[in-house]
């Protein structure tokens, strides 16, 4: 399948989805259990918040290269 085609298809799958941000229950239970703990450890609230704090980190240091990648970003709304 060429690479047009499937952008097509992922048009065509949201095209009509009013909202993308719906997820199932277990989500919200899992990420509160498991993740969130593991952030707080790490002094974050959300994920944004990490990638608030590498960016601010990446800003003080223009001449660095800061590469930032997000596995499973969504529509990329963040």
């Amino acid at each position: 399948m060429s690479y047009d085609s499937r952008v097509s298809r992922e048009i065509d799958h949201y095209k009509d989805l009013t909202c993308v941000h719906d997820l199932p229950q277990i989500f919200h239970y899992w990420s509160h259990k498991y993740l969130l703990p593991k952030f707080q450890k790490l002094g974050f609230s959300s994920p944004d918040a990490f990638y608030v704090q590498i960016l601010q980190v990446a800003a003080r240091h223009p001449r660095a290269t800061c590469n930032i990648l997000s596995v499973g970003a969504g529509n990329c709304d963040t």
